[in-house]
């Protein structure tokens, strides 16, 4: 078991110190690292899900995206049957669209900030389902484990002790846990894994001391 309390005594015996750095200290860099190890290093498919379902009304362009959701995936439109598009170009495109357009079942949308527009505006009440990949969690008790497989639990104490060396200004010592941890999720990455590899896409959220890397896929 992998919870809270194990995890920090890990991620201090690596750093090879004391009293000095406190559990409130070794909390940040854990939690840091799950946001980071699942955001932006292993895709991991139990974090896949069903997030909010979007009631539209008539003239209502504009909906809440799901607070607990770190990417959205895909919207299916219940109603009529299908998957809406992504509108590529963002902004400058939906405006675009936008103008002169009739209303009528949606059937692209973009994300803006932490709303879904959709167009065309809805011209009926219709019913959707969101699709997310849901950022993991953690609660706060010493008790409490990561919301993600215990298969993936170590790779939350390697990135800590990263995230924790580099807080240090050990940059050398960090360097080192970074290959480590790239060693690790090698042997992880077995063939039938590499086949059904499809990374997410980066968005906005950024550990305070994360390394960009690229996505591998937990599965």
């Amino acid at each position: 078991m992998s919870n809270r309390t194990t995890l920090r005594t890990n991620v201090r015996y690596r750093l090879g110190r004391g009293s000095d750095i406190t559990d409130t200290m070794l909390d940040g860099w854990l939690n840091d690292a799950l946001i980071d190890l699942c955001t932006r290093r292993i895709e991991i498919q139990s974090l896949r899900g069903i997030g909010n379902a979007i009631n539209t009304v008539p003239g209502l362009y504009y909906y809440a995206k799901s607070s607990t959701a770190f990417a959205l995936e895909y919207i299916e439109d219940l109603t009529n049957e299908r998957r809406l598009d992504v509108l590529p170009g963002g902004l400058a495109e939906w405006l675009q669209v936008k103008q002169g357009a009739s209303n009528g079942p949606p059937t692209r949308y973009i994300v803006n900030g932490n709303q879904i527009w959709l167009t065309p505006t809805p011209d009926d009440f219709y019913q959707l389902r969101t699709y997310v990949y849901l950022y993991p969690t953690w609660g706060a008790l010493a008790t409490d484990e990561p919301s993600i497989e215990r298969e993936w639990h170590y790779g939350i104490e390697l990135v800590a002790t990263e995230h924790a060396m580099r807080a240090l200004n050990n940059d050398e010592r960090a360097a080192q846990v970074a290959q480590e941890f790239e060693m690790w999720l090698a042997q992880r990455d077995t063939n039938i894994k590499r086949g059904v590899r499809k990374a997410i896409p980066q968005r906005g959220v950024s550990p305070a001391t994360a390394v960009r890397r690229n996505f591998k896929t937990g599965v």
